[in-house]
């Protein structure tokens, strides 16, 4: 899904101008690219927030209208500034991309599925939280799902995700990204009645 952001061009720069901005309601922002001049606008922080709440966070694809424009551009989030106290967007940088190409980016996987093994004491841990994939920037998900309900001890590797339509794992095939372990076996001391010397069990 595209979303749509208004902006307008700002030919001033510096911390003071910033703050003057922020003060009328705005923010400043830069839109940069390898194909246009860089682009220093104002937009409004509450529609970016909005924005970048939604289920893919920053990796959505906007498209900026600026005032006396007649086309759109298509942006990334490239970097937020955030407020140290009130936790506020006050600085966002972009970059432009093209639909119509495939880029490289980060996202989540997440885990999900009832695994007997990690019921049963079995010690899971998730070696890589986010995985790097290829895809349109229209097909970007907003995560990476990996089913461990049947998963055995051992390693579950990047190679075993099932991946969406139209969307590409860069990562090493062979490179584990989940690890199931065998629960440790406790040692349990049983003192006997008749006699002081314990028996030692492996549980």
């Amino acid at each position: 899904m595209k979303h749509a952001l208004f902006g307008k061009i700002r030919d001033y720069r510096g911390k003071g101008n910033s703050r003057k901005l922020r003060k009328n309601g705005k923010i400043p922002a830069v839109i940069y690219s390898k194909e246009i001049k860089t682009l220093n606008i104002e937009i409004y922080p509450r529609k970016i927030e909005n924005i970048l709440r939604g289920p893919l966070k920053r990796n959505v694809l906007i498209s900026i209208f600026i005032e006396g424009q007649k086309n759109p551009i298509n942006v990334m989030v490239k970097d937020i500034q955030i407020h140290k106290i009130k936790r506020s967007i006050i600085h966002v940088d972009f970059i432009v991309v093209n639909s119509q190409k495939e880029i490289t980016i980060k996202i989540p996987l997440v885990l999900f599925g009832k695994n007997t093994l990690i019921i049963q004491g079995g010690n899971l841990f998730q070696v890589k939280k986010m995985v790097k994939i290829k895809s349109l920037p229209l097909n970007i998900p907003s995560e990476i799902r990996l089913d461990i309900s049947e998963a055995s001890f051992g390693s579950v590797c990047a190679g075993d995700i099932v991946m969406p339509q139209n969307v590409s794992l860069i990562e090493n095939l062979l490179e584990p990204v989940v690890i199931i372990k065998k629960p440790r076996k406790k040692i349990v001391k049983i003192k006997p009645k008749d006699d002081d010397s314990p028996i030692i069990s492996k549980v």
